[in-house]
């Protein structure tokens, strides 16, 4: 089991939605490999390997100024209790063969409050940029093409079992009032967990006109961007970032 230390009281605070950068010394990320990634990320935050949905993700290691950073999303309290009392400036990691020393504290580089997303945007149209790899399916099939169904499918499964409060129920046949209006990507193939997976990458303009179905899956792209999409978020694959296209308005949606 991984080391705890107590959560900092001034942690405590801290919105339930927060993306963390955890920067690592000693450790090249053209090295790492997303197999290792996910086995650093389960020590530091999982609680059950095998429960699906996560309440946390994990984005794959990048370069800041020469410095290797991870960057781990948590969507709960517990997460993110999790996440503090395993990881602290001075603790050594590995991955795969190469090791590593945890530089400071996890850094709140971004959060969210759940009561965020009772307001909407009321956007009608949305471009949803695939940061890495994104993948959907079951079993070992595997599709890289994000259409609507499979993304409102994946992110109300997430939204139900990590939100607080209430889950979100929409018929599936409102997803096709969900529609791609443009695309500008391509699929890329990895291997993981000694599988053959195909995820895209790109772009992606949805556009949806029902004004129902598009409150919901605007809330959905939010969390999106905390909680990633499709499968294997726990590696790295399914980063997001979104970006809506009509005039922003505030209107409750509670």
């Amino acid at each position: 089991m991984p080391c705890t230390r107590a959560v900092p009281s001034s942690s405590r605070g801290v919105s339930m939605l927060s993306r963390w950068a955890i920067p690592i010394a000693g450790i090249d990320p053209a090295g790492v490999k997303l197999d290792h990634l996910h086995a650093v990320a389960c020590r530091w935050v999982d609680d059950e390997h095998w429960r699906s949905p996560k309440d946390w993700s994990v984005r794959p290691m990048r370069s800041v100024d020469g410095m290797g950073v991870v960057e781990v999303a948590t969507l709960t309290h517990a997460a993110r209790d999790r996440l503090l009392g395993r990881v602290s400036a001075g603790s050594e990691v590995r991955f795969g063969g190469s090791r590593g020393t945890v530089l400071t504290d996890p850094h709140p580089v971004a959060s969210a409050d759940w009561t965020e997303f009772t307001t909407q945007t009321a956007a009608a149209s949305w471009d949803v940029h695939f940061l890495t790899p994104t993948a959907f399916g079951n079993g070992s099939r595997f599709s890289p093409w994000p259409d609507p169904f499979a993304m409102g499918r994946s992110l109300i499964q997430r939204w139900n079992a990590v939100h607080p409060e209430g889950a979100i129920e929409i018929d599936p046949a409102g997803w096709s009032k969900v529609w791609v209006s443009d695309v500008d990507g391509c699929s890329e193939v990895l291997h993981l967990a000694g599988l053959t997976v195909s995820g895209y990458l790109g772009r992606i303009r949805y556009v949806c006109t029902d004004p129902g179905v598009a409150g919901v899956f605007d809330r959905l792209l939010r969390l999106a961007e905390y909680a990633g999409v499709g499968r294997y978020t726990a590696r790295g694959l399914g980063t997001v970032a979104m970006v809506p296209l009509s005039p922003s308005v505030g209107q409750s949606v509670a």
